[in-house]
């Protein structure tokens, strides 16, 4: 079952071309990551350079990730099946 989740993350690169901007998280796990912000990269603060991501992982790496204190958790929940949302309504 896959999870997704709104975590807090630092942005690691230069902004350069060969070493864009990109969510820590991205680079220390494998999953999904969606900006929620809305904020440009480049305009994000150096101090405390920290936004809200949306991660979508699946069971291990999301445990993995909640587990790492660098990324505080606002939530996480897992994602279900259009099998099981279809057995509820039924």
């Amino acid at each position: 079952m896959d999870y997704i989740a709104h975590i807090s993350t630092q942005f690691i690169g230069t902004g350069k071309s060969d070493d864009p901007y990109r969510p820590q998280v991205a680079d220390a796990y494998k999953c999904a990551v969606v900006d929620v912000t809305g904020v440009p990269a480049k305009e994000i603060t150096p101090t405390p350079n920290s936004y809200v991501v949306e991660v979508t992982a699946d069971e291990a790496t999301m445990a993995a990730i909640v587990a790492d204190e660098r990324y505080p958790l606002w939530w996480v929940e897992p994602i279900e099946e259009a099998s099981d949302v279809d057995a509820k309504t039924a």
